[in-house]
């Protein structure tokens, strides 16, 4: 087997245990066994320890990791696409999160861990400060384009980050938060409109 195959074989590994398991309760000789390899000590030929395997979950499990916010050698084509256009693409990008029964039931797992595990919650936030920073910039750029009127473009990257992570936990954590959310494509829609009637610019 090809190193890239087993590489994916371990991730794939950890990503069942992880979401079965929790974090915490998971261990390298669980994960060897998941994912079919012999030895648990070959997964140190490929991965530091836990942390370093659900960063690497997040990156290349989860269609977070595969947006362009997340990954440099894209960004420099986004940057100039029109919010129209943008703002719906990521924001449907990451809602799909929810089309993975796996990775719901590990984010689900995540969630109940990050307050009493630093791993979990410093790998959260670094996902979280890239999204948050891609927008940032992304926004300021479609400023100095002129397409956007000047604002505190932090606080709108926060504003957008957070309708997101409300949606998806309203679906998967609290379901009765989720009554009058709709249809995804239509929220997506309802809360583009709502940011760009505020932030277009007049010229």
């Amino acid at each position: 087997m090809v190193e890239n195959d087993k590489r994916k074989q371990i991730i794939e590994g950890a990503l069942d245990v992880f979401s079965n398991h929790g974090f915490h309760k998971a261990s390298i000789k669980m994960i060897a066994k998941a994912a079919g390899i012999k030895s648990s000590a070959l997964i140190y030929h490929y991965f530091a320890d836990k942390k370093a395997l659900l960063e690497a979950i997040i990156r290349e499990m989860t269609p977070m990791g595969h947006l362009p916010l997340l990954d440099e050698s894209l960004r420099g084509a986004v940057m100039d696409l029109p919010p129209e256009i943008f703002l719906p693409q990521m924001m449907k990008g990451v809602l799909s999160v929810q089309d993975n029964p796996t990775i719901m039931r590990l984010i689900v797992v995540f969630i109940t861990e990050a307050a009493r595990m630093p791993e979990v919650a410093d790998t959260a936030y670094d996902t979280q400060r890239m999204m948050l920073g891609f927008a940032v910039h992304y926004l300021q750029h479609q400023v100095e384009l002129g397409r956007l009127k000047p604002h505190n473009s932090e606080m709108v990257a926060r504003i957008i980050v957070s309708t997101m992570l409300l949606n998806v936990l309203a679906h998967n954590v609290f379901p009765k938060l989720a009554d009058g959310f709709g249809e995804r494509d239509a929220y997506v829609t309802q809360v583009v409109d709502v940011i760009l009637n505020g932030l277009r610019s007049e010229a």
